[in-house]
C-alpha cells in the first residue's frame, strides 16, 4: 500500500488522538486570544491554510486577527509593540525556517506565542509560550494529510473554547466517520479518473481554506494545474480560462444560492463537481457547522489526490521536488 493512502487511513486516528492531547492546552490558547488586542496567525502550505478557520472564528469573537503566510510574516509586525499581541504560529515539524523566524520575529515585538506543531521535541514546542501538540503520529508521506487534519481538529477545540461550546461530539462523530470513509474508496478511486488535467476549487468561509488546501494537494502530488477561489469571485475574471479541459470542484457549505453560478459554469466545462450534504450533490457528506466543515471536506479530496496521481502513473508519496521540511 501506498504511504499517502495509509496515512490517509489513519485520519480518524490522528482525531481523536488529538482530541486527547490538546483538552488543556486550547483552553489556554483560546483565553489567550481572547485576551489580545491583535492576532496574528501565521504558517506556510497546509498550516496557512488550517489557520484560516481560525482567522474567521476569532474575527466572530471580536478579535481583530490578520492571516500571514509565514515567509511574508516581518511585514505584519504591528508598528505599537506595546499592544497586547498574540502570535499563532502553526508548522507540523515545527522546524520550518519561516515558521521559526515567524518565531523569533514575534519574541524580539514582545508577542506571546502559540505554537501548534505535531513534533513535541521540535523547537517551535520547545520555544512557545504555549504549546498545542497534536497527535497525528509520524508522517512519511511529503503531501501533509492525517498531520493537517489533525491541526483542523486542535483549531476546532480551540474555536470551541472562543465560541463557548463544547465540540466534542462533532469531533468524534467525524473521526468515526473517517474510519468508514477511508475504508471504503471506490467511489473516490472512480470519480478522480473523471478529473481533468486542470481543477478548479471553489469554496467559501471556512470552506475557503479547504479549497486552497484541495489545489495544493493535487498540485502536489498529480503536478496538476489547480487553482482555488471564493465561489462567486471566481466569476470576477478567472472564469475566462474555463473550458472543457476543466473539472470544477465546488466546497458547499449550508447557504443554497449557488445554483446560478453552477449555470454559467456549465455553459464552458461539463465537469463539475459539487461536495457537500444536499442529495444533489456528487459527493454527499454529513452536514457539520461551518467551523468543523473543513475537517470532513479534506478527506475525501485528500483521497481524490492520491488516487488522481496514482491513475496517472505518479509516485504521490515522493514527489521528485519536494522535501517534508523546508529549511
Amino acid at each position: 500500500m501506498s504511504v499517502m493512502l495509509d496515512e490517509i487511513k489513519q485520519d480518524g486516528k490522528s482525531i481523536l488522538r488529538t482530541v486527547e492531547s490538546v483538552r488543556k492546552s486550547a483552553g489556554e490558547a483560546a483565553d489567550a486570544l481572547l485576551g489580545s488586542d491583535y492576532v496574528i496567525i501565521t504558517g506556510s502550505g497546509t498550516s496557512y491554510h488550517a489557520g484560516l478557520s481560525l482567522q474567521i472564528s476569532l474575527l466572530k469573537e471580536d478579535v481583530p486577527a490578520v492571516l500571514v503566510k509565514a515567509p511574508d510574516f516581518e511585514n505584519y509586525i504591528p508598528g505599537k509593540p506595546e499592544k497586547k499581541v498574540a502570535v499563532v504560529v502553526m508548522s507540523q515539524s515545527g522546524e520550518s525556517a519561516d515558521a521559526l523566524n515567524a518565531l523569533n520575529l514575534s519574541a524580539v515585538c514582545g508577542a506571546r506565542v502559540i505554537g501548534i506543531t505535531n513534533e513535541e521535541n521540535s523547537s517551535l514546542a520547545h520555544k512557545a509560550d504555549i504549546s498545542v501538540l497534536t497527535s497525528a503520529g509520524s508522517e512519511t508521506a511529503i503531501a501533509a494529510t492525517k498531520s493537517y487534519v489533525a491541526q483542523l481538529t486542535a483549531v476546532a477545540l480551540i474555536q470551541g473554547h472562543l465560541h463557548g461550546m463544547d465540540p466534542m461530539s462533532y469531533v468524534t462523530e467525524i473521526a468515526s466517520w473517517a474510519d468508514n470513509a477511508t475504508s471504503h474508496t471506490g467511489e473516490y478511486e472512480h470519480l478522480s479518473r473523471a478529473l481533468k488535467s486542470r481543477i478548479v476549487f471553489l469554496g467559501n468561509g471556512y470552506m475557503f481554506g479547504t479549497a486552497l488546501e484541495g489545489a495544493l494537494k493535487f498540485r502536489e502530488t498529480g503536478n496538476l494545474l489547480t487553482e482555488a477561489y471564493q465561489i462567486r469571485e471566481y466569476l470576477h475574471g478567472p472564469i475566462q480560462t474555463l473550458d472543457a479541459d476543466t473539472s470544477v470542484m465546488i466546497l458547499r457549505d449550508a447557504y443554497d444560492g449557488y445554483s446560478p453560478v453552477i449555470s454559467e459554469m456549465k455553459k464552458y466545462t461539463s465537469s463539475i463537481i459539487t461536495m457537500g450534504s444536499a442529495e444533489m450533490d456528487t459527493v454527499k457528506l454529513p452536514y457539520d457547522p461551518g467551523m468543523f466543515a473543513p475537517i470532513r471536506y479534506s478527506i475525501p479530496i485528500q483521497l481524490l489526490a492520491y488516487y488522481k496521481a496514482n491513475s496517472m502513473g505518479l509516485n504521490p508519496d515522493k514527489p521528485e521536488k519536494l522535501t517534508k521540511v523546508v529549511k
